[in-house]
């Protein structure tokens, strides 16, 4: 069910994402697909290089332009989030509440502009719901404490602010 409530809400972003930028910082985001130097606000500090590397990324793979790049890694994020909102909901609750969490999450007006412009914010999302998950299914002596190290370093490589929260 995760996956599905992942997909729906991937295809729900794409469908209404952003063509342009929507305020300042995404436009230094796009700005730094193409030439990434914190010291000029290309983006603005603390950097955010994973998200922007990612977008550049996809601009050179899939010749997308810097915007659609920069919304589609945003829109996997909310739509990776809504999904692992989903599986720790039903981890924490049982099936009835991980779909109402992930449905939520799908549904929320600020979860759905963040993963339909250019910005960061859903990688907030994905940390939340991933840490969830990794500190419910922990046990003494489990691989758990190691992923949710893992997976916070690289999550603070999309979004480093979230390390002060």
């Amino acid at each position: 069910m995760p996956w599905i409530i992942a997909v729906v809400t991937l295809a729900l972003r794409l469908v209404t994402a952003a063509t342009g930028p929507t305020d300042w910082d995404s436009a230094q985001y796009a700005a730094a697909v193409g030439h990434y130097d914190i010291t000029h606000g290309e983006p603005q500090p603390p950097g955010y290089w994973l998200y922007v590397l990612s977008g550049r990324f996809l601009h050179q793979v899939t010749g997308l332009g810097t915007i659609h790049s920069l919304v589609l890694v945003a829109a996997v994020a909310s739509a990776a989030a809504a999904g692992l909102t989903t599986a720790a909901g039903r981890d924490l609750g049982g099936w009835w509440v991980g779909l109402a969490a992930g449905a939520m999450v799908a549904s929320c007006p600020f979860a759905w502009f963040s993963g339909s412009i250019v910005t960061t914010y859903s990688f907030d999302m994905v940390t939340c719901s991933l840490l969830i998950i990794l500190a419910w299914r922990a046990r003494p002596g489990s691989w758990h404490g190691v992923a949710a190290v893992v997976a916070l370093g690289i999550l603070a490589g999309c979004r480093p602010s979230m390390i002060q929260s």
